[in-house]
């Protein structure tokens, strides 16, 4: 594997000392740069099967990847349409075929649909079918689970076009075949 540093002396110079501590520039690189970004949220055999999930926090964001009853791996920002309660609590672990908010018992599908509301009679107008979790971005490279928060306004490219230089690399790996050393908890 070939590294480029890319080390010019037009790119090697240091930064300002207000840059290291600044929460402005922070809060900015925070929006513009890391929430865009793919972030690895965990691999497939952590969640082997239906009803399992994870959950990945990082930068004032909240995810939870969930297999689905289909089989399918979706992700979703761990929060609540009703009040913005954080659904699942744990880092890991079996859901019984719902995710269900503990703060006023919403329950959604693992789909992310809406499914059932405590006493829906007291909301007037809510149409349980227009309500659903809102998804976060998703994308599996070789069984490892990446998601990203936002989607950058230019060239968001795919985690497999981002890894393309390294992929053969990491092939011989088996990467797919990788297994947890410790049981989910």
């Amino acid at each position: 594997m070939k590294v480029d540093a890319n080390i010019r002396e037009e790119t090697s110079d240091l930064l300002a000392p207000w840059t290291y501590r600044s929460t402005e520039l922070f809060e900015l690189e925070t929006e513009l740069l890391f929430k865009q970004q793919w972030m690895l949220a965990g691999h497939c055999n952590d969640i082997p099967e239906r009803g399992d999930y994870l959950t990945f926090d990082a930068f004032d964001e909240r995810a939870l990847v969930v297999r689905g009853k289909d089989g399918e791996i979706r992700a979703f920002h761990n929060v609540c349409k009703h009040r913005g309660g954080k659904i699942l609590d744990q880092s890991s672990g079996r859901c019984p075929g719902s995710l269900t908010c503990p703060f006023h018992g919403w329950t959604y599908a693992l789909d992310g649909r809406l499914q059932g509301v405590p006493r829906i009679d007291t909301f007037r107008q809510l149409d349980i079918s227009a309500v659903a979790l809102n998804s976060v971005a998703l994308e599996i490279w070789l069984g490892f689970i990446f998601i990203r928060f936002r989607t950058p306004e230019t060239s968001a490219r795919s985690v497999a076009e981002q890894m393309a230089p390294v992929t053969s690399d990491v092939m011989p790996y088996k990467p797919e075949q990788l297994e947890p050393l410790l049981p989910a908890s």
